[in-house]
């Protein structure tokens, strides 16, 4: 009875047909990381600049941390984007990570996710640029100085070249979270296989091994995961900077 109070109180929250009491697992899994977000902010906010503890101070290191990446990479010197990078690294971070879990969704692994993020982000860095420069914005697919004959050529290039931000921001961020977890779930596999059914040596020796090499991957895994998300953030800011700078130094 409770679970099916529970399956319709949040059929509601996410728009389903309440007499299926049905809820895909990628919308409780991309809810409860933003209320993991949600919490982190909120905790960050709430630290003293005097009296931290640790977590408030990884949460600081962290935030100022994406702020000089911000500052380094952006051309407009203010802090307006930096809670928002530090709101979708968080989110990325916990998502790559909850991913690494047993039986756990990594919601950057959907395509359907990173499409959206990509997408967001690339209508936003328009917006941006637009509000900056107007009629001008147009001007980053055409840099000075180029000869007039390679003009209308330049022009194909850099709109085509433009437009596969979307899918590279996508595309990158979903396939390393795929080729991890599919890599893992292989080895492990064989690793099983190995040991376990086919009995292949009785000494302890033969067990840590394998579970050395496991250990060493899922090591890996958590490395590549914060990695990619810093990434993410990396290109974001990146093209943010040419969509105020349009190819200015």
């Amino acid at each position: 009875m409770f679970l099916q109070i529970l399956g319709g109180f949040l059929a509601l929250l996410f728009f389903y047909d309440l007499t299926r009491f049905y809820f895909a697992t990628i919308d409780v899994v991309l809810f409860v990381n933003a209320i993991s977000v949600v919490i982190l902010i909120t905790t960050l906010s709430t630290a003293s600049i005097i009296v931290q503890d640790k977590f408030q101070f990884f949460l600081i290191s962290v935030y100022t941390f994406l702020w000089n990446l911000i500052n380094l990479g952006v051309s407009v010197k203010k802090n307006s984007f930096t809670l928002i990078f530090f709101c979708l690294f968080m989110f990325l971070c916990i998502s790559n990570l909850i991913g690494i879990i047993p039986h756990a969704l990594t919601v950057t692994s959907h395509l359907s996710v990173t499409l959206f993020l990509s997408l967001g982000f690339f209508i936003s860095n328009n917006i941006i640029g637009i509000c900056y420069h107007k009629q001008r914005f147009l001007n980053l697919f055409l840099p000075s100085g180029v000869p007039v004959f390679i003009i209308p050529m330049l022009i194909l290039i850099e709109y085509v070249s433009y437009l596969s931000r979307i899918l590279s921001l996508a595309v990158r961020l979903f396939a390393n979270m795929v080729s991890g977890h599919i890599l893992l779930k292989i080895l492990i596999g064989f690793l099983w296989q190995l040991v376990i059914k086919r009995g292949i040596g009785r000494g302890i020796i033969c067990y840590i091994i394998p579970v050395g090499i496991v250990f060493i991957v899922i090591v890996l895994e958590i490395v590549i995961a914060v990695l990619q998300a810093y990434v993410f953030i990396a290109l974001l800011v990146i093209y943010l900077n040419d969509a105020i700078s349009l190819h200015e130094v």
